[in-house]
């Protein structure tokens, strides 16, 4: 089981970065959400909510347990990993859509105290940081796993899992609106984090039963996430909820079938090694043609999307091979921090 989770998670992860690189292929006017909304919903759904899967997994995979972890060096690993990227990433943002502000379709304010409020709530109107409200959502996903540690709060255990899932939605139906360090999103994401703990806990069972469904069981996962597609959405917080698990498992289910396969494994799954990289870095790539491909050639809609995508997947890969050959010593950490490589 534990070859096939090495190969899982990459999987998933490549899946999940394809989805949000398609997601971002559009710019104001013209932009995915408009001219594909029912592809762009299907994204959506559950791509972020995947991601946060990943990460829940991940995290009760290198801790055996959660009480006696050491809470300094998984802060000081987090803040190395998110937080870094996170301000230097934010800075470099602000200067390029300040230099461009002229082209922009929103209109900013570029004030000093719009700077500083931009890092600790990403998600105020006007903020340049897009994207990277990830970053410290998740890190604050984190600095509450190291409260509940010294809490005694033991997450390895499904009753504190099924609490901690159910307080956190209770309390975002109130909260759900805060924007200082992102606490919001932290609500709304935070129980598909522990619900990846959860998979970690019963992987080898939930697999099995995968494993044994094969194509069958991926292409009616995938049915069922594209009619969500269509369905009514009154219910905002059950459908939420339930359009994001059906999506989970629609890519566990596919992800488990392909790494079945010897091409998968030979020619696609290395890629994964790039994902958060391609995450911290596509904007750069897909800004830049969006500028040439928009402002300057003027090129039709579809043509700019597809070029967007394929940018915001090749320029982050090229970035990483270029610092590769650079540096084989590996002696720019701090570069290699900012790029998530």
């Amino acid at each position: 089981m534990s070859k096939k989770r090495d190969k899982l998670m990459p999987m998933m992860s490549i899946i999940g970065i394809v989805l949000v690189v398609l997601g971002h292929s559009g710019y104001a006017g013209t932009n995915i959400a408009e001219d594909c909304p029912y592809l762009f919903q299907w994204i959506y759904n559950f791509h972020m909510p995947l991601f946060f899967f990943i990460s829940g997994f991940l995290f009760s995979l290198t801790n055996e347990s959660f009480i006696e972890m050491d809470k300094k060096k998984l802060m000081q690993k987090k803040v190395q990993r998110l937080l870094v990227p996170y301000l230097v990433l934010g800075v470099v943002l602000w200067g390029i859509k300040y230099v461009f502000s002229s082209f922009a379709s929103v209109d900013r304010q570029f004030s000093i105290t719009s700077f500083f409020e931009m890092f600790v709530a990403p998600s105020t109107e006007g903020s340049t940081m897009g994207y990277l409200w990830y970053l410290i959502t998740l890190f604050m996903v984190f600095v509450l796993m190291a409260i509940f540690s010294v809490l005694h709060v033991d997450m390895k255990k499904s009753k504190w899992c099924l609490i901690v899932i159910g307080m956190s939605w209770l309390v975002w139906q109130w909260g759900g609106s805060i924007k200082w360090f992102n606490m919001g999103q932290v609500l709304w994401y935070m129980p598909f984090f522990v619900i990846g703990i959860i998979y970690k806990k019963y992987d080898v069972a939930v697999q099995r039963k995968i494993n044994r469904g094969g194509w069958f069981n991926a292409s009616l996962s995938i049915v069922l996430s594209l009619l969500c597609v269509f369905m009514p959405s009154n219910a905002f917080f059950a459908y939420s909820v339930v359009v994001a698990l059906i999506g989970i498992w629609m890519t566990l289910s596919v992800c488990s079938c392909l790494i079945k396969k010897d091409w998968v494994v030979s020619h696609i799954l290395s890629y994964g090694r790039y994902t958060y990289s391609i995450y911290l870095l596509s904007w750069f790539g897909q800004y830049a043609t969006k500028y040439i491909a928009v402002n300057i050639l003027h090129l039709q809609i579809i043509v700019c999307i597809v070029l967007l995508f394929f940018m915001g997947l090749i320029v982050p890969i090229a970035i990483d091979k270029v610092i590769d050959r650079l540096d084989d010593g590996r002696r720019y950490k701090w570069l290699r921090l900012i790029i998530g490589y």
